[in-house]
Order: structure tokens, then C-alpha cells, then sequence
């Protein structure tokens, strides 16, 4: 019975050995929450005050605009007032009839031929002068493609 008290004991003592409870320097889950939690809310209130600065930028653009807008809409209708004013005020006319019949005629320029066409609209080759009884350049063979000469 000595003996197995002895291994009993030894083996306790071999395990008690082997557990090092140090306190360590790693930070516990608590610890870990906090950083990360302040690390959250530090990147959300820069993201917040990037968007605000972005909604405020176009905001004041789009009252300048809005100002612009309502200062030529002032300035419009400033002006039709003005024009309204002048145009108001008497003037001295005289009407005097007169009965004359006059014949114009208007001609409408007539536009040139068009100068005459390969297929899609290419302009064909050789002299425009050398045409046979059929209409035909004498020069051109097929689509208006010259004749080889001399060989």
C-alpha cells in the first residue's frame, strides 16, 4: 500500500509540476472586446464625418445652383417688367394706305447632277467625257474599272 501511495503521490507531484499558472501579459476575452469595440467606434465616427463633409459638399453646391437659378429668374423677370413698361407708353403713329400690286416670282436654285457613281457611292474612274451610245465610258471595264493599257 506504500507503494501505490508513493506513485499516488509522485504522480500528483509530476502534474502540480507541470501546470504553470503565471499570470500572462496576453489580454483576457474582456479585454479583447473593449479594443475591439473602441476600434469599431473610432472607424465609424471617421466614416460618419467623411460622409457628412461629401453630403455637405453637395449641398452647398446644389444651393449655389438653386441661387444662380433664382437670381436669373429675378433678372428675367425684371427685364419683362422693364420691357412691359417701355412698351406701354404711348407712341404717335400715323397710318397711311397705299394700294400697290406687285408680282414677285421666286425661283428655287435647281441643284447640280450628282457626278455619276461606282457602287457605294465611289466616285468612278477615268474621264466623265468618253461615253459610247450607251451611256458607258469606253475607258472602264465592269464597275467602272479602267481598261489595262497597252500590253
Amino acid at each position: 500500500m506504500k507503494k501505490s501511495l508513493l506513485f499516488l503521490s509522485s504522480g500528483l507531484l509530476l502534474l502540480a509540476a507541470c501546470n504553470n499558472n503565471q499570470p500572462s501579459n496576453a489580454p483576457n476575452e474582456g479585454q479583447v472586446d473593449s479594443m475591439v469595440n473602441a476600434r469599431v467606434d473610432k472607424m465609424q465616427n471617421d466614416m460618419q464625418a467623411k460622409n457628412d463633409s461629401i453630403i455637405q459638399a453637395q449641398a452647398k453646391a446644389t444651393a449655389d445652383s438653386l441661387a444662380i437659378v433664382t437670381k436669373a429668374d429675378s433678372m428675367a423677370k425684371a427685364m419683362n417688367a422693364a420691357n412691359k413698361a417701355t412698351a406701354s407708353t404711348p407712341h404717335k403713329t400715323t397710318t397711311h394706305k397705299t394700294t400697290t400690286t406687285k408680282e414677285t416670282t421666286v425661283t428655287q436654285p435647281v441643284a447640280p447632277a450628282p457626278a455619276p457613281t461606282v457602287g457605294n457611292g465611289k466616285p468612278q474612274m477615268g474621264q466623265q467625257n468618253n461615253n459610247n451610245a450607251n451611256g458607258t465610258n469606253s475607258n472602264t471595264v465592269g464597275n467602272g474599272k479602267p481598261k489595262m493599257q497597252g500590253h
